[in-house]
């Protein structure tokens, strides 16, 4: 009877420990974040990255709106060890600050029961006015939707308005 041997080499699989990502975060842009081989750092000879991708709830996706994302590299095999898809972490792209979010009449002389405050620009969603705690006179009143502001009294009314934040935009 004869015999026949057969060396087998068995390769280790991909670990995760061998790949640091080196670019976790974003500020919302409107366009998809992508991630170049240069942010990951390949350790212990792991393998070389060939493509990096997200998951976001199990689906590939391109991400672009606020949230954090599952980052995943498909590595090439090396003698020693298997190609394959590893998560290596997660990537964050957090809200961007709203721009252009303005108040159009800075200045008004009231010489009437009422005048309407009226704002322009941002990204976010609805505007609220409120009147300031630092207003000298004490009788005014401002509809916090429409910006009709009344005032009965002299003196100065200091009148704020916010922006609301949305999914992309923090509050202006």
């Amino acid at each position: 009877s004869s015999r026949t041997e057969y060396v087998v080499k068995v390769k280790s699989l991909a670990s995760a420990n061998n790949y640091e990502l080196t670019k976790t975060t974003a500020v919302y842009t409107g366009t998809a974040v992508t991630l170049q081989t240069s942010d990951v750092n390949v350790t212990n000879n792991a393998g070389t990255v060939s493509t990096i991708y997200f998951k976001q709830n199990g689906n590939t996706v391109n991400p672009i709106n606020v949230g954090e994302y599952d980052v995943y590299v498909t590595t090439v095999a090396t003698d020693d060890i298997c190609a394959g898809d590893i998560k290596i972490g997660t990537f964050t792209i957090t809200r961007a600050t709203q721009t252009g979010f303005v108040i159009n009449n800075t200045t008004l002389n009231i010489c009437g029961t009422s005048v309407v405050v009226t704002s322009t620009g941002g990204q976010g969603g609805d505007v609220t006015y409120t009147i300031a705690d630092n207003t000298t006179t004490k009788d005014a009143t401002i509809n916090s939707t429409t910006g009709e502001l009344k005032v009965n009294s002299a003196g100065t009314v200091i009148v704020t308005a916010t922006k609301a934040a949305t999914t992309n935009y923090k509050e202006a």
